[in-house]
């Protein structure tokens, strides 16, 4: 696991709670879910009325309550051991290179992640074989698809460009955008290898591009084993209505973390 920063405690609570999509300066992340908390580092709560509060509210199946995994030696540590924390999860996992606009997946290759011990708010991935530039940091894109059940996912890139096509394999692509007012509609995508581009104008208008939601949830890892049967749309990186927290209690915030 690899620190990322720090957030507050009502950040965490109304903000930035699980499946929630966190904005740093190089990178985005998301709050994964409490599976993957390390919970050798959590704190119980002793609160036996609010325990019995979400019990009839939520059901039975909460047996107890902690607090986030936090190392209260932090003073003390040395700066190369794991970081203890809230661990989140690159996301999205497309990245785009801002000098030569390519376009790519973390997983990919392409990119590589680069890590300050002493700045972990500096923590980035760069396209070190960028032609133009040299080791640019490469952003998330800004754009995903959700559906109204709560369902988050990467937008289909491949997919979308090929516009029901049969896609390139391997499909090397470019998202370069013409306009300073950084509408979508003067946002391209193109696939390199075919020469075939659209505009993201479409991805927005439902007589152009309809997606059926798979039922992913990535802060789970998991697809819904009951699938969805909504409609996934276009949403930007950032927007508030990507999230809306359900659950809150009192919480203390550790260092954030990333847990890939």
């Amino acid at each position: 696991m690899n620190e990322l920063g720090d957030l507050r405690p009502s950040q965490l609570i109304y903000t930035f709670g699980v499946g929630a999509l966190l904005d740093l300066p190089n990178t985005s992340a998301l709050i994964l879910g409490l599976d993957d908390w390390d919970t050798r580092y959590c704190t119980e709560i002793i609160e036996d009325r609010l325990l019995a509060a979400l019990q009839k509210r939520l059901g039975p199946q909460i047996k107890k309550l902690n607090l986030p995994p936090i190392s209260f030696e932090d003073l003390d540590r040395d700066p190369a051991a794991p970081a203890i924390g809230v661990p989140v999860s690159p996301f999205p996992r497309w990245l785009r290179c801002p000098v030569c606009d390519t376009l790519a997946t973390i997983e990919s290759g392409i990119f590589q992640l680069v890590q300050d011990r002493w700045r972990p708010d500096k923590t980035r991935y760069v396209h070190s074989s960028c032609t133009k530039g040299n080791n640019p940091t490469a952003l998330p894109v800004r754009f995903l698809l959700a559906c109204r059940q709560g369902h988050l996912t990467d937008f289909p890139w491949v997919e979308y460009v090929h516009d029901g096509r049969v896609p390139c394999r391997p499909s090397r692509l470019t998202l370069r955008e013409y306009g300073a007012a950084g509408d979508v509609f003067d946002i391209q995508v193109k696939c390199l290898e075919c020469g075939v581009d659209r505009s993201m104008g479409e991805a927005f208008d439902r007589d152009k591009f309809r997606h059926g939601c798979k039922g992913h949830h990535p802060h789970l890892r998991v697809l819904d084993p009951n699938g969805c049967n909504e409609e996934a749309r276009p949403i930007l990186l950032g927007a508030s209505n990507s999230w809306f927290p359900i659950v809150m209690s009192a919480l203390s915030i550790p260092r954030t973390t990333d847990k890939a």
